[in-house]
Parts: structure tokens; sequence; C-alpha cells
């Protein structure tokens, strides 16, 4: 770390590098995990799709990927995640990989300036575009905790993903 002050762009660029730093080994506990177990419809509660792992993974690959594209950027809507690109884990561990490059590339080309801009999420609400990023990568970690509580009662051991552990891998 450092002793000078961080900004609001160190915080969400260090948010997104945790992210991707952890992103192989959440691929690498989905993928030890049994097929049957994976896909199983109704394993969380309120799920998205039918409610299985795989149903919440292709989520948050997908959130991911529209707010980035379709919001940040305005590259267009789509709607919803296409099921001929979300066919499997690999695509959807392909499609995530992308993305979180993606992230990063956008996080390096703006400025503080412009992670402080206010973003409109509707007619009347507007927000500093850094909230957008935190709404991301906190999204990303709620389901990614769904997975690991499924993952838990399947009976599998999913790795610790603690900012300390990733700050210090000695931990």
């Amino acid at each position: 770390m450092t002793d000078r002050t961080l900004t609001g762009l160190d915080v969400v660029r260090f948010l997104c590098d945790f992210r991707n730093g952890v992103r192989p080994k959440i691929v690498a506990a989905i993928v030890a995990a049994k097929p049957e177990d994976v896909y199983r419809p109704g394993t969380i509660a309120g799920g998205n799709g039918d409610g299985s792992v795989f149903a919440t993974f292709v989520h948050i690959v997908d959130v991911e990927e529209s707010w980035l594209h379709e919001r940040l950027l305005g590259e267009g809507d789509k709607d919803g995640p296409d099921p001929a690109r979300y066919r499997d884990i690999e695509s959807v561990t392909a499609i995530w990989e992308a993305v979180g490059h993606d992230w990063e590339r956008y996080l390096a080309d703006i400025t503080e300036h412009d992670i402080t801009a206010p973003f409109t999420l509707g007619r009347d609400v507007s927000v500093p575009t850094w909230t957008i990023a935190l709404h991301v990568f906190n999204h990303t970690t709620h389901h990614r905790a769904e997975i690991w509580t499924a993952l838990t009662t399947f009976g599998e051991h999913p790795p610790e993903l603690d900012v300390l552990d990733y700050v210090d891998p000695r931990q």
C-alpha cells in the first residue's frame, strides 16, 4: 500500500483488480463441483433463472458485461444473456475473463473527473459514476456468496476469497 491519499478511482480500480484476481478461484470452485449440483434448479432461493449455481454464475457475468457495455459505454441494449453465448461453464468463463479485461481498460482510460461525473439512472435520478462500478462489484460479491453457500451445502469446500488474502497471500 501507499502513504498517499487514495482517490475514488483508486478504490474502484482496486475493487476491479480484486475481483479479477479472485475470478480464477471462483471458476475453479464451480468447475470442481459435480455438474448435477451446478445445474440443479432451485439451489439458490430466490435465485436467478432456474435458481441453479450455473444460472447465478451467468447472471453475475451478464450484469458485469451489461452495466459496462450497455450503460457506461453506451453500446446499446441487449435483452438479457444470449443462451448461445452463455451455453456452458467454459463459455461463461471466457466471457467473464474478457469482461474483466474490458473493465480494466475502461478504468485505465478514465480520470477522477470521469468517475465522479453524474451518471443518469433515470429521468430524475443521477449518481456519481463510481457508484455504478461499486454497485457492479458489490453485486458480484453478493451472488458469489450465494454460490459459495450452495457449494458448501453440496459438500464442496470453496476457497477463501478475503480481500486481505488477496493483498497478502501469506495470510
